[in-house]
């Protein structure tokens, strides 16, 4: 039941100012809600006096028909308490329309009960903002804790000690070399791809990382929890820039695709490989046979093998003079099986890996080149160093053949080609250099500190 009124507050008594007519209204609303439907001809309080007109029902029949919303009757006379009359078939009632008058007493006593109601609810609504702030701080506290739970587990999940990591597969990867080889950058680890055969040698799946910044054998890994118990057959090939180096064949098929069909290729425009341009990325290779088990965390370690090597000149004694050179090697060294193995003995395609010679403070040559993987059962790759100027080759020159696995061998018979990527050559002309009296020429070369000798022990270039 809804009141409308224009409410004036009553007379003041003892400073306390009490607006009755919204009492009022919610009084009869509570009374109208108790008795329904029931017809109400007339109702007593006992603070208050019975004489108080009730509208007679012979005329709500009238009043309804006519009557499609509430409205105030009245107001002109009245301008303190609204009529109401209604359009559901209930018994409609007229207000009285003089506020009865109170006593001290009883209008303290008012004052007092509603001020006791309202300390009520103040106090109800302050504990129901205590529970739910007492709440809050406990669902606070779980979500740190369970946080800070999480933390600990993952901080206590280490390479050295796993045993309270969840339920794991890892694969780490060790960039460690023998003491005489040359050590593996870690930040030319940039990207991995692995991929996994099944025992009877088809291909599975393959785990891709393109993006690996601040490589760490230590931390580093790839997760292959997905992997269901049984013998498998990891190849990993990191460093594969795709712009760089294809597969073949160009789609591995899931149980079709067999481990002994794959192969890794060099691919260049018209085979050129410039430093100076689109230099070699750096490409690194691992096998490992693997069992995988139930047991609730597995780590598997697998050891890169750097399949390029990095080439440096210098040249000593040569006459200055103002023409332009390039350090080239010749080489066939493109294809690679999946064990990392030269995909053939002899390869139909032959790339030419350049790059532009600098000149020093002394006028001497300096170059380096990045070049695929060196092997000494492959006397394929020649070196030069060709004078751009006049299209004569400066190095190989007259009995001179630039056999660079050849010379590597005869500094060092026992250099370890899976462990020493990084060459260091000087050739040093003594008698400085006419290339039109070849028999006057003499070259020594050293290669990382050792001379080139022949079986003799002499120096034979």
């Amino acid at each position: 039941m809804k009141v409308s009124s224009v409410n004036k507050p009553i007379k003041k008594s003892k400073g306390l100012e009490i607006n009755y007519s919204i009492y009022w209204g919610a009084f009869i609303d509570k009374v109208d809600a108790r008795k329904n439907k029931q017809d109400i001809q007339r109702f007593d309080m006992n603070i208050f006096s019975n004489k108080y007109p009730v509208r007679d029902e012979s005329s709500v029949e009238k009043n309804d028909a006519a009557c499609t919303s509430h409205s105030v009757r009245n107001a002109d006379k009245l301008n303190d308490v609204a009529s109401l009359t209604g359009c559901s078939g209930r018994s409609v009632r007229t207000f009285p329309t003089e506020l009865p008058s109170l006593t001290g007493c009883q209008k303290l006593l008012y004052a007092f009960y509603f001020a006791f109601l309202k300390n009520i609810f103040q106090k109800s609504i302050s504990k129901h903002s205590e529970i739910m702030n007492r709440k809050s701080k406990i669902i606070r506290k779980l979500r740190l804790t369970t946080v800070g739970c999480a933390m600990l587990l993952l901080s206590s999940c280490l390479k050295e000690d796993m045993k309270n990591c969840p339920e794991q597969i890892r694969v780490y990867f060790d960039v460690s070399t023998p003491a005489r080889g040359t050590k593996i950058e870690p930040e030319d680890v940039d990207r991995m791809n692995l991929f996994v055969f099944n025992h009877k040698g088809y291909y599975l799946c393959e785990y891709r990382d393109e993006r690996i910044i601040g490589f760490t054998p230590e931390e580093y890994y790839i997760d292959c929890s997905d992997l269901l118990p049984g013998k498998y057959h990891f190849i990993a090939w990191a460093g594969k820039d795709e712009q760089f180096y294809t597969i073949e064949p160009d789609t591995f098929e899931r149980g079709k695709t067999r481990f002994e069909d794959a192969l890794l290729m060099l691919e260049y425009r018209n085979n050129v490989v410039s430093q100076e341009t689109e230099p070699i990325h750096h490409l690194f290779h691992s096998e490992l046979p693997a069992t995988v088990t139930n047991e609730k965390v597995q780590r598997f370690t697998m050891p890169l093998k750097q399949q390029t090597n990095t080439i440096n000149i210098r040249t000593e004694l040569l006459p200055a003079t103002a023409d332009v050179f390039s350090f080239n090697i010749i080489d066939n060294n493109s294809d690679y099986t999946f064990e990392g193995a030269f995909a053939n003995a002899v390869s139909d395609k032959t790339f030419t890996y350049t790059a532009p010679c600098t000149k020093d403070g002394a006028d001497q040559l300096r170059s380096t080149l990045n070049v695929m993987r060196l092997s000494a059962e492959r006397r394929t790759p020649k070196l030069q160093i060709l004078n751009k100027t006049t299209g004569k080759l400066l190095y190989p020159h007259g009995i001179y053949s630039g056999d660079l696995v050849d010379l590597i061998l005869k500094a060092n018979p026992e250099n370890d080609f899976d462990a020493t990527h990084i060459y260091d050559i000087v050739l040093r002309f003594e008698n400085g250099f006419e290339p039109e009296d070849p028999a006057n020429i003499s070259i020594t070369i050293e290669i990382n500190g050792w001379v080139v000798r022949g079986q003799d022990d002499n120096l034979v270039e």
